[in-house]
């Protein structure tokens, strides 16, 4: 399973755990432009490969990525704290070939969506445009695990309110 780990700043605590795993990891900057993120994912999407995504404030189990390699769904992700609530974002997911290939036009329907908040493809919104929006009116339902990892930041870091 392809690892990416988007990152806008390094935190030492979520590269050890993710390096200490099995998997290769892609480690990929986002920290140039507000829709950086949105690129990523959209040349990820576009490569139709399974992949997972791991982002730079979240701290996973020593199982995380053989749990969400092995399940046999094609979408799931691992809850985390946000606020305070628990969610299912992109913060720990994965999506597989089979998902990507039923919905390849997903990341291009995600780049037209915007708020008053926030502009289009910018990273804010992922979640909400590409989980809460476009693969659930595809009929697409996310597996949720039980396993929790660690979110390492308290909130939204520029300060709008959350969509989750």
């Amino acid at each position: 399973m392809r690892v990416v780990h988007p990152l806008t700043t390094a935190n030492p605590d979520a590269i050890a755990a993710i390096s200490a795993t099995r998997y290769p990891v892609e480690f990929a900057d986002v920290s140039g432009s507000p829709r950086a993120y949105y690129d990523l994912l959209a040349r990820l999407w576009s490569d139709g490969r399974t992949f997972a995504v791991v982002e730079h404030d979240i701290v996973i189990g020593p199982d995380t990525l053989d749990s969400l390699a092995a399940c046999p769904h094609d979408w799931c992700s691992c809850p985390y704290r946000y606020g305070n609530t628990t969610t299912h974002g992109l913060g720990c997911v994965k999506f597989s070939a089979e998902l990507i290939a039923r919905n390849p036009d997903a990341m291009i329907r995600v780049g037209v969506m915007s708020d008053g908040s926030h502009e289009r493809r910018h990273w804010c919104r992922l979640d909400a445009w590409l989980q809460g929006v476009v693969l659930p009116n595809a009929g697409e339902i996310r597996h949720e695990h039980s396993d929790e990892v660690t979110h390492l930041d308290s909130g939204c870091s520029h300060g709008c309110t959350s969509y989750f």
